[in-house]
């Protein structure tokens, strides 16, 4: 659940609030094939998007939850900064099947 003033970034496209974004309208139009899970980037807790290659599901890049109790009031997306993952020390994915 969000707050309904939740503030959303997708790092070098948008910054704004969520209401006023087509962000999750996006993801459901992805023409590569995703789900997310839970992990950690530098042992930062973060969900991290996963695109299915041929070698199985690899991280493709984090996205940073903030919340206050069990409401989130900030979503940052780092879809659009390709040299992320490269940069990254250590990647661990929670849960992946």
């Amino acid at each position: 659940m969000t707050s309904a003033d939740a503030q959303l970034r997708v790092a070098d496209c948008f910054k704004g609030r969520l209401s006023e974004s087509p962000y999750f309208v996006e993801y459901e139009s992805a023409s590569t094939t995703w789900k997310m899970a839970i992990g950690e980037i530098d042992g930062e807790a973060v969900l991290l998007v996963l695109h299915h290659g041929e070698d199985g599901w690899k991280p493709a890049h984090p996205v940073r939850i903030e919340a206050a109790g069990r409401i989130i009031n900030r979503i940052t997306d780092y879809y659009a900064c390709p040299w992320i993952m490269p940069a990254v020390g250590a990647v661990v994915v929670s849960g992946l099947a």
